[in-house]
Parts: structure tokens; sequence; C-alpha cells
């Protein structure tokens, strides 16, 4: 998939409790064409070059195309995956105690499930 190169003005960003940051950026006018670029990418994973100019020098486009993304195709690690999934289910279940405690519980209870299989 190709590149998108655009002008953008970073607006806003988030921290978030599982210490990520949500970025939000505004372009210009766009043509159709560019929107639906765009509408392709969504929930995919990339790269993001942010630099407080209006025009990238052609070294800093040659070095974005070689950029190697593969070693992201796997954001977040197994266990990070297994953490997210329990706190929506903590939030889900009208976030009883503490997500420390629920996650401990939830983690303790699936390890001695996994210790049942063992011979």
């Amino acid at each position: 998939m190709e590149a998108i190169i655009l002008p953008v003005v970073l607006e806003n960003y988030s921290p978030r409790k599982d210490k990520t940051v949500s970025l939000r950026f505004s372009t210009q006018e766009m043509a159709s064409a560019q929107i639906v670029q765009i509408h392709e990418r969504l929930e995919k994973f990339g790269v993001m070059y942010f630099k407080c100019s209006e025009r990238l020098s052609e070294s800093e486009l040659k070095e974005l195309e070689q950029m190697d993304v593969d070693i992201y195709d796997e954001p977040k690690t197994q266990s990070k995956r297994i953490r997210s999934v329990l706190y929506l289910l903590w939030k889900q279940e009208g976030e009883v105690g503490t997500f420390a405690e629920y996650y401990r519980i939830k983690t303790d209870m699936y390890i001695e499930h996994l210790k049942s299989k063992l011979d």
C-alpha cells in the first residue's frame, strides 16, 4: 500500500490509561480520492513521521519509503492484549474493586486452569 504524505496540523493529544496516546491531526481541504486513501487505511498499523515544516527533504522521503514496518504487524504483545481485554471486561462488569485486584484474580484463575492440564 502506497504511503500518504499530507501537510497537517497537530490539534490535540489524549493520554490513555494503557499508556498509549491518541493523536488528532487536521488537514486542509482534500479531494475525494485522498479521503478514500485515508479510509482504506483505517485500523491499519504503520509509521508516522511528523515534522514542523512545510516540506520534507529528498533524503527524508527516501528514508520513509525504505522504512520496514513489518516489525509492527503485532503492535501489542500477547500479554498486553490479554490485559486490555480484561480491562474492558472489568469495565463491562461494573468496575467492582480495583482493576489490579480484578487482573490478579482473573490471571490466577487462568494459571490454575492451565496447571490443571499438566501431568
